[in-house]
């Protein structure tokens, strides 16, 4: 895909690394993006349940582990266009079994990739308050419900979370990384979803770093947050989607 042309028109490439959540926030995420940068090639790599190293199926649909995403070979093209990339919903793999180690050797890989082409990244720390407050019982009926056949317990899960935060730090000192924490208040009862309407405060706040990395180029105000820009059944499926404002969304 070459971006000689959209790099004269477009202000960055944002590359977005997630699962559910970027999913269920896309317009908000969009529509943020498209406010503060301006036009910018945004790449989205999400899914419900995706897992950064993983194949998962969820609902009939299955989605690749983004070590191997199409994402990379986006990222390769050349560009005259600053290069930044946001990471998020890293917790999925403790839930599905895999050891804190072998998930930050997965986002690592996914770091190391990116970084020869990206100036800058975000990249949000498991939201350890939400979490600890799932309680037990709660954390019981999720884990029946969305992740059958996990046997981690509440415990192995809140020591995964410990660990996965501490290695992100230790990646933070050797990579051009802000991390950035999520606030419980906006996390809905299952500790995984950001409520709807906490989107785009959880977005703004997130994303700062690497929008305040490429500067402030808005013209105007859009706003994609009532709108599907993806359908949800499409996150598996790589295509692109050219939005009014001049911003183009790439699907991997």
């Amino acid at each position: 895909m070459s971006t000689d042309t959209n790099d004269r028109e477009n202000r960055a490439r944002v590359f977005v690394l997630g699962a559910s959540n970027v999913v269920r926030g896309c317009g908000t995420l969009v529509s943020h993006l498209c406010s503060t940068i301006g036009p910018c090639q945004i790449h989205l790599a999400g899914g419900r349940g995706r897992s950064y190293g993983r194949e998962t199926r969820f609902m009939g649909m299955e989605f690749i582990g983004h070590t191997d995403s199409t994402m990379w070979q986006a990222a390769s093209q050349p560009s005259d266009i600053p290069s930044i990339a946001f990471l998020t919903d890293i917790g999925n793999d403790i839930a599905y079994g895999s050891p804190p180690d072998e998930l930050l050797a997965w986002v690592t890989t996914v770091i190391e990739r990116l970084s020869a082409h990206c100036e800058h990244f975000a990249i949000s720390r498991l939201p350890t308050g939400s979490i600890a407050r799932l309680g037990r019982f709660r954390f019981w009926l999720l884990k029946t419900f969305l992740f059958p056949g996990t046997p981690l317990q509440f415990s192995d899960i809140m020591n995964a979370v410990d660990s996965v935060n501490n290695g992100l730090e230790q990646l933070s000192h050797q990579y051009p990384i802000t991390l950035v924490d999520p606030e419980t208040r906006w996390y809905s009862p299952d500790i995984i979803h950001i409520k709807k309407r906490r989107y785009p405060t959880a977005w703004k706040s997130m994303m700062t770093p690497i929008v305040d990395f490429v500067g402030n180029g808005a013209g105007k105000t859009v706003h994609y947050a009532r709108k599907q820009i993806v359908p949800r059944r499409e996150f598996n499926v790589e295509r692109e989607i050219e939005l009014p404002c001049g911003s183009r969304v790439i699907t991997h």
